[in-house]
């Protein structure tokens, strides 16, 4: 596979065949590495998951529920 990689080697595309600007990987690439929160450190694929949108939505609404629940209890809502 081939790996498109900006220079804080956050990983933007990934094909199967040669391209410009594009460096070759052997190895086992996860199926998510399109969506730019995989890294490759030292040669390895890495999840970045504090950089992953539906990791970072989940915290929001989280907390949004967790702060809806304090204004219930308090009786503000």
């Amino acid at each position: 596979m081939y790996l498109q990689i900006r220079n804080d080697g956050t990983v933007t595309d990934c094909i199967d065949y040669q391209h410009e600007g594009y460096v070759l990987f052997e190895g086992e690439v996860p199926q998510s590495v399109n969506g730019g929160w995989h890294k490759l450190i030292d040669g390895v694929i890495v999840e970045q998951v504090e950089l992953n949108p539906t990791t970072i939505a989940n915290q929001i609404q989280s907390a949004i529920d967790a702060y809806t629940l304090e204004l219930i209890e308090g009786g503000v809502i």
